[in-house]
């Protein structure tokens, strides 16, 4: 699939994408080779223009504000039934060089490139799921050196049949939810990817899309939910039930590989959180607890997974929660505004490039 419209700002001179957003802030990651527990830092546009060429730094951010005006959203995107479905856009923007780990989205994904060449190595989760170890099931991504793929000690990727894609500029590529790939950059290279979630697409409403593309429809003129959006926090909480996560030593199992976290802790965690989400009060996570949770369940449930550590008696929790929430409203009306607007890989799993 072709872009069709790369933007003028990123076909031209970088003085010209530098003055533009010259107010902007952006995410940027501080290793081109992916490594999870990197540096991360918060820079201005201008500043990154002025350093990445001879620094190993690239943005890995919601796509500026002032630029979402010239960037066109992808023709497929555009069906009134599929854009109820976005849930978050994200730039890449590097001088070439970078190589993600061995990773999967917990939603579906279109990437484009505007400038330089990418390539993508893509594998079947239906055929050859079981075959590639992602040994990180926190964030769905495995520890094999993409450098140097060691054989023996991951035998089980011999026989793993995989696509190669190669794509320049003004190419767009859909990616499937749950595919496994691993992705590299070359050249000085911007690309966006946009995630859009499936399950939340009505099928009676995406027959009545067309093939008509309206080259004007921006990405500002579209919301994008968030990876916290209440259906799309549901539909990852479904598939760990499906995974047969449903007691909270299932769930402190999944977590153990979490960074900094001990197993004493992931079974602390996870017993919260359980607490949280069990609607039926019959200490298992099910299907029926997910159907009837509403937005202040999953709202504590996000709150508690971000201040685990403070709530030390669960009995707490609720006025805890209602504290944290008084001082968001506070915030939210303040004449300087709720924060930065920004966002990140470490906002969810899925938050990864393409």
């Amino acid at each position: 699939m072709r872009a069709r419209i790369i933007p003028r700002i990123f076909s031209g001179k970088m003085s010209f994408l530098k003055e533009k957003n010259e107010d902007e802030f952006v995410n940027v990651e501080t290793v081109k080779k992916e490594r999870r527990d990197q540096e991360y830092l918060r820079m201005g546009f201008t500043e990154f223009i002025n350093r990445y060429q001879d620094e190993e730094l690239f943005i890995v951010s919601p796509i500026p504000p002032k630029m979402r005006r010239d960037i066109i959203l992808p023709g497929p995107l555009q069906c009134d039934a599929v854009v109820l479905a976005l849930v978050e856009n994200l730039m890449w923007f590097s001088s070439g060089g970078t190589k993600s780990v061995i990773h999967t989205d917990a939603v579906d994904n279109i990437n484009c490139v505007y400038r330089g060449s990418k390539t993508f190595v893509l594998v079947d989760p239906l055929l050859y799921g079981e075959q590639v170890p992602l040994d990180h099931p926190e964030g769905a991504y495995s520890s094999i050196d993409v450098d140097s793929v060691d054989y023996e000690k991951y035998p089980t990727l011999v026989g793993v049949e995989y696509y190669h894609v190669n794509m320049t500029e003004g190419d767009c590529l859909y990616l499937p939810f749950k595919w496994i790939h691993q992705v590299r950059s070359y050249n000085r290279n911007i690309a966006v990817n946009f995630w859009f979630d499936h399950r939340l697409i009505s099928r009676e409403r995406l027959a009545d899309c067309s093939s008509h593309y309206d080259p004007s429809l921006s990405v500002d003129h579209f919301e994008f939910i968030g990876f916290d959006a209440s259906e799309v926090l549901k539909n990852n909480l479904r598939d760990l039930v499906k995974q047969g996560v449903s007691r909270p030593a299932d769930l402190a199992a999944f977590m153990e590989d979490m960074k900094d976290i001990s197993e004493e802790d992931a079974i602390e965690i996870a017993q919260k959180a359980i607490h949280v989400l069990d609607v039926n009060g019959d200490g298992l996570l099910q299907m029926d607890d997910i159907e009837n949770l509403n937005d202040q369940d999953l709202s504590k449930f996000r709150y508690l997974m971000t201040h685990f550590e403070e709530v030390n008696d669960l009995s707490e929790l609720d006025a805890m929660f209602e504290a944290d929430e008084r001082e968001r409203q506070r915030e939210m009306n303040s004449p300087y505004g709720g924060g930065d607007g920004g966002g990140g890989r470490s906002s969810s799993s899925s938050n990864d490039e393409l």
